[in-house]
């Protein structure tokens, strides 16, 4: 785990992960399936009945991402190549 803990917005997940020659994403829960990272949208925002938003964030560690929304358990993907 790096020392400090960098958070990155969608795009700027999707643009580190592409650079470093990923194509895939895949969330780490049975069944789940590889998505393109040029498709993938990410976590929703939307926060109970949808009539409000909270932000997202993604911490990238090697070939794992972790999402971060407020009031929610953390959500893990695994990138492939």
């Amino acid at each position: 785990m790096p020392d400090k803990i960098e958070r990155l917005s969608l795009s700027e997940l999707n643009a580190r992960a592409i650079a470093a020659g990923f194509a895939k994403i895949q969330r780490v829960a049975e069944n789940a399936t590889d998505v393109s990272l040029v498709s993938w949208q990410g976590l929703s925002s939307e926060q109970g009945s949808g009539y409000f938003h909270v932000a997202v964030w993604y911490i990238l560690d090697g070939d794992t991402v972790t999402a971060q929304k407020l009031g929610e358990p953390d959500v893990h993907y695994r990138l492939h190549k």
